[in-house]
C-alpha cells in the first residue's frame, strides 16, 4: 500500500469533516432552523434535485443506511420540510417530496452554501479551485459509477 494514497484519502476524509462542521456551525446564521445540518442538507437538495425519488434511492446516493435514512427523513417530516409518499405501483417503496416550507429552505439552503463556499475556498486561487474540482470528480465519478453498476446488475436500481 502506497503511504502517500493513505495520506492523500485522510486528508480528503478529514477536510470534509471540517468543512460539515464549518457548515454545520453557520447554517442557523442564514435563518435555517437549529437542527438543520449537512447531513439533512444534502438529503433536501438530493430530494429537491431528484424530484420524488425512492427513499432507498436517496439513502444509496447519500451513503446512509436504511436506519439512518429514515431518521433523518422523520425528523424532516417532524419540521413540516418533507414528506413520504406511497409509491403508485410498487408497495415497497416509499417516495420523497419537499413541502412548500421544504421547497423555500432549499432556496435558503442554496444561498448559504453558496456563502458558505466561499469562505472555505477562500484560500484556493480559481485555478486551484478548478484543479480540485476536476481531481474530485476523477474520483467520485470512477467510484460512483462503479457502484451503481453493481447495483444495477443486482437489480436495486
Amino acid at each position: 500500500m502506497d503511504a502517500d494514497a493513505v495520506g492523500v484519502t485522510t486528508a480528503i476524509v478529514r477536510a470534509a469533516h471540517l468543512i460539515d462542521r464549518f457548515a454545520n456551525g453557520r447554517l442557523p446564521a442564514f435563518g435555517l432552523p437549529a437542527g438543520m445540518s449537512m447531513p439533512r442538507v444534502r438529503l433536501l437538495l438530493a430530494v429537491h434535485e431528484a424530484g420524488r425519488p425512492r427513499m432507498s434511492e436517496v439513502a444509496w446516493d447519500l451513503g446512509v443506511t436504511a436506519r439512518t435514512i429514515t431518521t433523518m427523513v422523520d425528523a424532516l417530516e417532524d419540521e413540516g420540510v418533507l414528506i413520504r409518499q406511497p409509491h403508485a405501483t410498487d408497495r415497497r417503496a416509499i417516495l420523497l417530496e419537499l413541502t412548500p416550507q421544504g421547497a423555500a429552505q432549499v432556496e435558503t439552503i442554496q444561498q448559504a452554501l453558496a456563502s458558505i463556499s466561499d469562505t472555505v475556498l477562500a484560500p484556493l486561487t480559481l485555478a486551484e479551485r478548478a484543479e480540485l474540482a476536476r481531481l474530485l470528480t476523477v474520483l467520485v465519478e470512477r467510484d460512483d459509477g462503479g457502484e451503481r453498476d453493481e447495483r444495477d446488475n443486482r437489480g436495486e436500481g
